[in-house]
C-alpha cells in the first residue's frame, strides 16, 4: 500500500479501536451500575456528554495512530509493511495510553487494572514484530478483543471493595462478548483482514445497543407504599411541606440582609409567612441538622452524627428515637421524600424513617475512578465545551422539583394529606449552578474545578494557606449562583402548590440544616464549627389558612420543627422532646438553644485542632461556645454578628454563668455510645464525591 493509504489504515484502526474502548467502558460505567443498582439515575445531558466522549476517543484514536505510523514508516517501505500493522499498531497505542492512566492514577487499585494492560501490550507487540506469531496472540493483540481485555481488569478493580460481583461482572461479559463476537465476525477469524466497513458496521450496532440498554436500565420514580389506613385519621388536618436547602447560610439571602438578590422568589413568600431572624441549625452538617428537625431532639440525644470511630464516617438515628414522618403516618398522612443528597441521607443513617416513600436517586456519576481513560478524556472535552456539570454528583434542582411535584400530584389525587419532605443540594460543594445561573453573579472561574476546590478544602483545613481572591469569588459567585438556581426552582414547585388549590391548607417550612464556610478562621465548607456561618439558617414558616406575615426576633433552632408541625396538625407533641412550637414562642421568652459540632476522623488526620467535640449555646443577644480541646469563647451577636472580637474571660461574671449554664446541659446529654454505620461502597462513593471521605 501507499505510504498516504498506510497513514490513514492507522488513523482509521485509532478510531476504530479506541471508539470501542470507550463502548465497552460505557457498558462498564453506566449500564452495568444501572443494572445492579435502582438508585441510580442519569443527568438530562446524559446523551449530549456521551456523544463528546465518544468523539474525544475518535480524536484521540486518530492522533494515536498517525503517531504509530510515523515509526513503521521510518523502519521499512510502506508496501513492505504488513497489512495488520495498522490494526495491532492501534491496540498497541491503547495499551500503553492505559498502563499510563492506571500507573498515574494514584490509586492503588490502579495496579490492579493495570493486570489487563501487560498482556495485551505484549501481545499487540509481539504480532507486530512476528508475522508469524500464534493465532491466539494475534487475537488477543486485535483491537477488538484487546479493548475487552482492557476494560474487564478495570471493572474488576472498582468491585474490589464489594462483595457483590455476579450481576454487574455478568453484565460486562455479556456486553464485551457480544461486541468482540461482532468484531469477530465482521473482520474474520484471526483478526488480520484491514477492511473497514465491516468493524465499522458492527460499532454502529454496539453503539444502537448501548442506546437501547440505557434506555431499558434507567429507572424511573421509585413507588411508595402507602397504606388504606388510618387515612380516616387525618380527614381535616393540614398538610405540611418541609423544604431543606441543603448548605445555605441565612445571611446569603436578601431577607436576611444579603446585597445581592439571590433569592427574590423568597422575599416574595416571606409576604405570607413568619421569618425568624435567630434561626440554627441543631448542627453543622447534614446528619445532626436533620435528625433534629425530624425527632425534635438534639445530635447528643438522637445520635445521628459524625463518628470518631476509625474508618467511620457517622452514627445512624436511634431506631428508638421517634420521627416527624413516623408520627404523621400513623395519623393517616402519605409520608413522602424527594431527596438530593446521597451521602448522608442515605437510607443507612436512618433519616427515612417513617416515609412511605423516600425518593432518594442519585446521578450516575459521569466519570469513573482516575485510573479510566474516560477521566482522561475529559480533558480533551474540555478544550471545547465547559465540563462542570459533568463534575454532579447529585441530582439537579429541576429533577427535584419535577419529580416533587410528580408525588404532590399523586398524593392530592389520592384526597389524603400528604407530608412532603424536600432536599435541594445544589448549594453544596462543588457548586454547579446551570446556565444562566453560573454567571449571574461575577467572580466565576474557567480554570477551578470539583477536584481544585476539594484539594483547596483540605489545604485550607490544614491552615496551609487561605483561599486566594480568585479561589473565594469563585466560590461565592457559585454558591450565591446555586442559590437563585434553586430560588426559581422552588418557586416552580410552590407555584403547583396554588395550582392543585392545596397552598392555602398547608404549613409550609423552608429552612437550611446547615451553612457554609469560605475560609474565615481557616475554615471552609461545613462540618468544622459552630461558627455562625456554619449553622445560622434561614427559617421561614407559612401557616395554614391567612395569618398575617410577620418577622420574628426570638431564638428558634431546628428541634423547633417536629412540635411546630405537630401544633399545625391537631397533634400532641411526643414526650422527651427539646424543642418549642414556634407559632406561639415570644420574642422576649427566655429560652436557650444549642449547636453541636462532632470530631470527624478525616479532619482529624488532617489537623488535631479538629480532634474534639464543639457545642454553642445562644441565650439572649450572648452565645458560648465550649470545645472538648479547652477552647472557650463567648460574643454578644448584638454588636459583633461576625464573632472577631471574644469576650471569654475566666472567672468574669457573665463568662462564668453562660460557662455554667452550657457545662450542665452537655453533662444531661451522657454517654450514647453506639455502632458506626457500615457503608456500602456505592455510599462511599457519594461521599468521597462531596469530600467526606478520602
Amino acid at each position: 500500500m501507499t505510504t498516504t493509504r498506510f497513514a490513514g489504515a492507522c488513523a482509521a484502526w485509532g478510531v476504530l479501536t479506541w471508539v470501542m474502548y470507550g463502548a465497552f467502558e460505557y457498558a462498564s460505567l453506566t449500564l452495568v451500575p444501572l443494572a445492579r443498582w435502582d438508585y441510580l439515575t442519569l443527568p438530562p445531558e446524559h446523551w449530549r456528554w456521551t456523544a463528546m466522549l465518544l468523539a474525544a476517543y475518535a480524536i484521540t484514536g486518530a492522533a494515536a495512530g498517525l503517531l504509530a505510523a510515523w515509526p513503521a514508516l521510518r523502519w521499512g517501505r510502506a508496501a513492505e509493511i504488513p497489512g495488520a500493522v495498522p490494526l495491532h499498531a492501534a491496540t498497541l497505542t491503547l495499551a500503553v495510553s492505559s498502563a499510563i492512566a492506571c500507573l498515574t492514577a494514584g490509586h492503588r487499585i490502579g495496579v490492579v487494572a493495570l493486570s489487563g494492560g501487560v498482556p495485551v501490550l505484549l501481545a499487540a507487540l509481539i504480532s507486530l514484530r512476528r508475522a508469524t506469531a500464534p493465532n491466539w496472540i494475534r487475537v488477543a493483540g486485535s483491537p477488538w478483543v484487546g479493548a475487552f481485555l482492557l476494560v474487564i481488569p478495570v471493572r474488576i478493580a472498582g468491585f474490589l471493595a464489594d462483595t457483590d460481583l455476579g450481576q454487574g461482572a455478568a453484565v460486562v461479559v455479556m456486553v464485551a462478548l457480544v461486541c468482540a463476537a461482532a468484531g469477530w465476525l465482521a473482520r474474520g477469524p484471526l483478526g488480520v483482514r484491514t477492511g473497514l466497513v465491516p468493524p465499522a458496521v458492527a460499532l454502529l450496532a454496539v453503539c444502537a445497543a448501548m442506546g437501547i440498554g440505557t434506555l431499558w436500565l434507567d429507572h424511573g420514580l421509585p413507588s411508595g407504599r402507602f397504606p388504606e389506613k388510618p387515612a380516616a385519621l387525618a380527614a381535616g388536618r393540614p398538610n405540611v411541606v418541609l423544604v431543606v436547602l441543603d448548605t445555605v447560610r441565612a445571611d446569603h439571602l436578601p431577607i436576611y440582609g444579603y446585597a445581592r438578590n439571590t433569592a427574590p422568589n423568597l422575599l416574595r413568600f416571606a409576604a405570607e409567612a413568619a421569618v425568624y431572624r435567630r434561626a440554627f441549625s441543631a448542627g453543622d452538617m447534614t446528619l445532626p441538622g436533620h435528625g433534629s428537625m425530624f425527632t425534635g431532639q438534639y445530635a447528643s440525644w438522637h445520635g445521628a452524627h459524625l463518628s470518631p470511630a476509625p474508618k467511620a464516617s457517622g452514627w445512624r438515628l436511634r431506631e428508638s428515637s421517634l420521627t416527624l414522618a413516623e408520627i404523621l403516618a400513623g395519623q393517616g398522612y402519605r409520608t413522602m421524600a424527594v431527596v438530593a443528597n446521597a451521602g448522608y441521607m442515605w437510607p443507612s443513617f436512618g433519616l427515612h424513617q417513617g416515609f412511605q416513600l423516600y425518593d432518594n436517586r442519585t446521578t450516575l456519576l459521569v466519570y469513573g475512578l482516575p485510573y479510566h481513560l474516560r477521566r482522561a478524556m475529559r480533558w480533551l472535552v474540555n478544550g471545547f465545551v465547559e465540563q462542570a456539570e459533568m463534575e454532579r454528583t447529585a441530582r439537579r434542582a429541576d429533577q427535584i422539583t419535577r419529580d416533587s411535584i410528580h408525588v404532590v400530584e399523586q398524593a392530592v389525587a389520592s384526597g389524603r394529606p400528604f407530608f412532603l419532605f424536600v432536599n435541594y443540594i445544589d448549594t453544596h460543594l462543588p457548586y454547579l449552578p446551570p446556565p444562566p445561573f453560573d454567571r449571574q453573579f461575577p467572580g466565576k472561574s474557567a480554570r477551578l474545578h470539583n477536584s481544585d476546590l476539594l484539594a483547596l478544602r483540605r489545604t485550607v483545613l490544614e491552615k496551609k494557606r487561605l483561599p486566594t481572591d480568585e479561589e473565594k469569588q469563585h466560590m461565592i459567585s457559585q454558591y450565591d449562583g446555586a442559590i437563585a438556581y434553586v430560588d426559581a426552582e422552588l418557586n416552580r414547585l410552590l407555584t403547583r402548590l396554588k395550582q392543585l388549590g392545596v397552598h392555602e391548607n398547608t404549613l409550609i417550612i423552608i429552612t437550611s440544616d446547615h451553612g457554609q464556610a469560605f475560609g474565615d478562621n481557616y475554615l471552609i465548607d461545613h462540618g468544622v464549627s459552630v461558627y455562625q456561618d456554619q449553622v445560622h439558617v434561614p427559617l421561614l414558616i407559612k401557616y395554614p389558612g391567612r395569618e398575617p406575615a410577620r418577622v420574628v426576633d426570638a431564638l428558634a433552632s431546628g428541634v423547633d420543627l417536629l412540635p411546630t408541625v405537630m401544633d399545625a396538625a391537631g397533634l400532641p407533641a411526643p414526650p422527651g422532646i427539646h424543642g418549642k412550637n414556634l407559632r406561639t414562642i415570644a420574642k422576649d421568652e427566655p429560652r436557650m438553644v444549642f449547636s453541636e459540632s462532632f470530631h470527624d476522623n478525616l479532619l482529624a488526620g488532617w489537623h488535631p485542632r479538629f480532634k474534639r467535640i464543639e457545642r454553642a449555646m445562644w441565650l439572649g443577644s450572648m452565645k458560648f461556645i465550649h470545645s472538648t480541646s479547652g477552647k472557650r469563647e463567648m460574643y454578644d451577636l448584638s454588636k459583633d454578628p461576625a464573632e472577631r472580637h471574644n469576650l471569654y474571660r475566666p472567672g468574669e461574671p457573665v463568662s462564668v454563668k453562660l460557662e455554667a449554664l452550657l457545662t450542665a446541659w452537655i453533662r444531661s446529654a451522657g454517654q450514647r455510645e453506639q455502632a458506626p454505620v457500615k457503608l456500602s461502597p456505592e455510599t462511599i462513593e457519594q461521599l468521597r464525591s462531596l469530600g467526606y471521605v478520602q
